[in-house]
C-alpha cells in the first residue's frame, strides 16, 4: 500500500514540477521578461529537482524493492533540495517587485490566471510545491 501511494503522489509531484517548467519558466525565458540573475533568484535548481525526480519516479516504478530502498539509492540527491530551500524565502517577494516594476511579466501572470493547466494556482502556489514535498 505505501509504494502505490507514494507512486500516485510522486506522479502528481512530477506533473507539477513539469508545470513549472514548462508554464512559468520557460516562456519567462523564451520573452526575456526576467533577466538570468532574477530567474536563478526565483527558480533556484527546480530543473535539477525535475530530473532527479523523474529518476525517482522511474526507479520507484521499476523495482520491486521497498519504498526505503528506492530512497537510500537516490538519498543524495536529496541534497538538491538544500540549494531550492534558499531561494523560497524570497520568491515571493521577487514576483511583486517584479509584477510592479516589470509590466510585461505583471501581464504574464495575469495572462496565466486562464491557464487550465494550473488548476487555478498562481505561480506562487507551484514554487512552494518543492518544500512541501519534503514536508
Amino acid at each position: 500500500m505505501a509504494m502505490s501511494e507514494l507512486l500516485v503522489t510522486e506522479r502528481s509531484y512530477n506533473e507539477d514540477l513539469q508545470i513549472i517548467l514548462k508554464e512559468f519558466l520557460k516562456p519567462i525565458r523564451e520573452h526575456g521578461l526576467l533577466d538570468e540573475e532574477t530567474i536563478r533568484d526565483l527558480f533556484g535548481n527546480v530543473e535539477v529537482i525535475q530530473a532527479f525526480h523523474i529518476q525517482l519516479l522511474a526507479s520507484l516504478e521499476t523495482s520491486d524493492a521497498d519504498v526505503g530502498t528506492a530512497f537510500v539509492k537516490l538519498a543524495d540527491f536529496l541534497k538538491l533540495y538544500t540549494v531550492y530551500a534558499a531561494v523560497v524565502n524570497n520568491q515571493s517577494a521577487i514576483i511583486n517587485r517584479e509584477r510592479l516594476a516589470n509590466p510585461k511579466f505583471a501581464e504574464f501572470l495575469h495572462a496565466i490566471k486562464k491557464n487550465p493547466a494550473l488548476r487555478s494556482l498562481d505561480m506562487e502556489s507551484f514554487l512552494i510545491k518543492p518544500v512541501q514535498r519534503l514536508c
